[in-house]
C-alpha cells in the first residue's frame, strides 16, 4: 500500500484536498489510481452521498466543500500543476503522466 498526499494549485497556494490510501506497490502505479480517484467523471469524487461511481472509500477529503449558488458543491478534479506527493517525493502533475520535482 502506497499513501498519495493530493494537494490542488489555487490561486493562494497549495490546498491540501486529500488522502489516498492506494493498494498500489510503486510510485506511478499509485500515482496513476490517486489521479483517477480524485476525478470527477461522472459524479463527485469529493461528496459519498449520492455521488456513487467517482467516491471511493480510500480517499479522505481533507478540504472543505465549497458552496456555490446557495448550495455545497465538491471539490474540482484533479489537474495539471497540481502536487501529488509520497513520503517525502513530490510529482507534479504534467500534461501527460507525472513530473518528480528533484
Amino acid at each position: 500500500m502506497t499513501v498519495v498526499e493530493v494537494f490542488h494549485k489555487e490561486p493562494t497556494g497549495l490546498l491540501h484536498v486529500a488522502t489516498v490510501l492506494t493498494p498500489e506497490t510503486n510510485d506511478h502505479a499509485a500515482l496513476e489510481y490517486a489521479w483517477r480517484w480524485t476525478q470527477n467523471i461522472h459524479d463527485s469524487w469529493s461528496m459519498p452521498v449520492g455521488h456513487q461511481e467517482d467516491y471511493n472509500n480510500r480517499v479522505t477529503r481533507l478540504a472543505p466543500l465549497p458552496k456555490a449558488h446557495g448550495r455545497t458543491v465538491g471539490l474540482r478534479s484533479s489537474m495539471v500543476g497540481d502536487q501529488f506527493l509520497i513520503d517525502t517525493r513530490i510529482y507534479i502533475v504534467d500534461s501527460f503522466g507525472f513530473k518528480q520535482v528533484e
